[in-house]
């Protein structure tokens, strides 16, 4: 089975709602950042590769099957699409390039709450 390397910034992080159903048993590969913009979009957040900021999130090594399962929860291919992202580790500054899902209407970034600081959590 192939594994494919997934960056999560929103729900699916450690302590948040959809990691204990989706990735608990996935391997933790450490806390890492992307170039891009944040954004709250009300119950979760939406990253789309505008502006100059950066988002920070986990990266994590998954199976084909739970890459399937997480694209049907991110409605891959009408609300977010899965893109291939450059990453760099916040500790160690190692590289890396993941899966991340971003946003597919960038118009929301006019309107939406930017999270300047690149972080999401329920409680931001």
């Amino acid at each position: 089975m192939n594994n494919h390397l997934l960056f999560v910034y929103g729900s699916l992080k450690k302590g948040e709602i959809f990691h204990e159903g989706y990735l608990s048993k996935a391997q933790f590969l450490g806390k890492y950042k992307t170039k891009g913009a944040l954004l709250d979009i009300g119950n979760f957040p939406g990253f789309v590769r505008i502006g100059d900021g950066y988002v920070y999130g986990e990266l994590y090594s998954i199976t084909t099957d739970d890459l399937m399962s997480i694209d049907m929860l991110e409605a891959e291919g009408f609300m977010y699409r899965r893109v291939k992202v450059p990453l760099t580790n916040v500790a160690s500054t190692e590289l890396a390039e993941a899966f991340a899902y971003e946003l597919m209407s960038p118009g929301v970034y006019r309107t939406a709450k930017r999270l300047k600081d690149g972080v999401w959590s329920k409680g931001s």
